[in-house]
């Protein structure tokens, strides 16, 4: 009996300090860092065909500056913020209609995004969330060539999108702890290969994120 009471007392304990760690209102500033998965091989249409680009696994990091919603604004409960974003992944293969074939270069891809988030509050240091975010990126793939052979070095800017999911940790009132999934994709980049002629690519991955947040 006594043993049950001092569970009981330690969980009333953490649980009570998770409670004075809920998230604080306000303005913040977020470093994310992590996993760039592509979703699948990049497929690209010409005049002329289709040839596939595979992706090796690669990195992602991103910058934030994002605001918390004050518990009963009438906008929800949850964030909202700018990212400035980077993703790199290097290129391994080239598949043609002849075959596949080692490739050298990689796909850089920079964003500009606004993103919105719901936010899940409950009585432990965690904060589910879900969210989305719309902007534009500049897709790059840069120095693809086959056997020292140039096929392709151009980039494009277009419209970007992503899906959210993931959870803050509340080290403190003003420090957060972030563990995340992104889904990543842009509308078709045109692009140019070393003869002039256009393509459309495309740009789809995976992100997984662990990141930081300190509430001004």
């Amino acid at each position: 009996m006594v043993r049950i009471a001092v569970v009981v007392m330690i969980v009333w304990q953490v649980f009570s300090v998770s409670a004075a760690f809920a998230a604080e209102s306000g303005p913040y500033l977020g470093l994310h860092g992590g996993a760039n998965l592509s979703a699948q091989d990049s497929e690209n249409d010409s005049s002329l065909g289709r040839f596939n680009l595979g992706f090796e696994p690669g990195y992602q990091g991103n910058l934030v500056l994002g605001y918390r919603l004050v518990p009963d604004s009438d906008y929800g409960k949850g964030r909202l913020e700018l990212e400035i974003g980077y993703r790199q992944n290097k290129i391994d293969k080239i598949e043609f209609v002849e075959g596949s074939f080692s490739a050298d270069g990689e796909a850089i891809v920079w964003d500009l995004m606004l993103n919105s988030f719901g936010e899940f509050s409950n009585q432990t240091s965690w904060t589910p969330y879900v969210g989305a975010g719309i902007g534009v990126a500049i897709v790059s793939l840069e120095g693809v060539a086959v056997d020292g052979n140039p096929v392709v070095d151009d980039d494009d800017l277009v419209l970007a999108y992503q899906l959210a999911v993931g959870a803050g940790y509340a080290l403190s009132k003003r420090v957060e702890l972030d563990i995340g999934y992104r889904f990543f994709g842009t509308n078709a980049p045109r692009l140019k290969d070393v003869d002039g002629l256009a393509f459309d690519s495309e740009y789809k991955v995976h992100n997984l994120q662990l990141g930081i947040r300190f509430l001004f």
